[in-house]
């Protein structure tokens, strides 16, 4: 992939939860088993820092850490869901790396694991959704296409989204194809901390009304 620039906002995770600026792009090296499990870990540790910021309540912070990820009624991801911080796209992404994180953690032979055989064991459907669920921008581009809005996007942009497209790169290069969704992934989440903000304001805005209209 070339000399990789990493983005202001992804450094500015990596530094929120104690991290070096160059551990996700360092994630590259890593084989393929401490690969999934790393990042898996960034993930969720970035997942606990987003909670813990839009709740405003520092003390939180171990109760969110021991939660589950992927459990979609009592975990991370029930909170993200319903507070409205992650869109489903991103969603299916940490859902997904968490059930492949399972896969390999749970069972020590795995360890020497590589993720094209991986890959390859999976049958017609389950290699469609790993290909398109492990890229959640690409899910967007797919979206604006089909509803005719894409007059304004880069073609090539379009033809990488396509589903062949992304089936084809997640065969030849699993581990860059999950590198990739993280990326834009992390993205999302930099970009939530801000939206974050915005929620707790109109919160403030219309607690602020409330308590006008008890004394009007």
């Amino acid at each position: 992939m070339g000399d990789i620039k990493i983005g202001q906002g992804i450094v500015d995770l990596q530094n929120k939860i104690g991290l070096k600026d160059d551990f996700f792009k360092n994630l590259l090296n890593e084989d393929d088993w401490s690969f999934v499990i790393k990042l898996h870990a960034l993930i969720e540790a970035i997942m606990t820092s987003l909670l813990v910021f839009h709740f405003n309540e520092k003390k939180l912070t171990q109760i969110f850490s021991r939660l589950e990820m992927s459990n979609k009624a009592t975990g991370k991801l029930a909170f993200l869901k319903e507070t409205g911080l992650l869109g489903d796209d991103n969603l299916k992404y940490i859902y997904n790396l968490s059930e492949l994180r399972n896969k390999f953690v749970h069972n020590v032979e795995n360890c020497n694991i590589k993720l094209i055989k991986f890959v390859e064991s999976l049958d017609k459907n389950q290699l469609k959704n790993f290909a398109t669920f492990m890229r959640p921008s690409e899910s967007v581009v797919r979206n604006i296409v089909k509803m005719g809005h894409d007059e304004n996007l880069d073609k090539d942009l379009i033809r990488q989204s396509e589903i062949k497209s992304l089936i084809d790169f997640a065969i030849k290069e699993p581990k860059t194809h999950i590198w990739l969704g993280a990326y834009s992934l992390l993205v999302s989440i930099s970009d939530t901390f801000y939206y974050s903000d915005y929620l707790q304001s109109i919160k403030a805005k219309e607690l602020f009304d409330d308590d006008r209209k008890i004394f009007e």
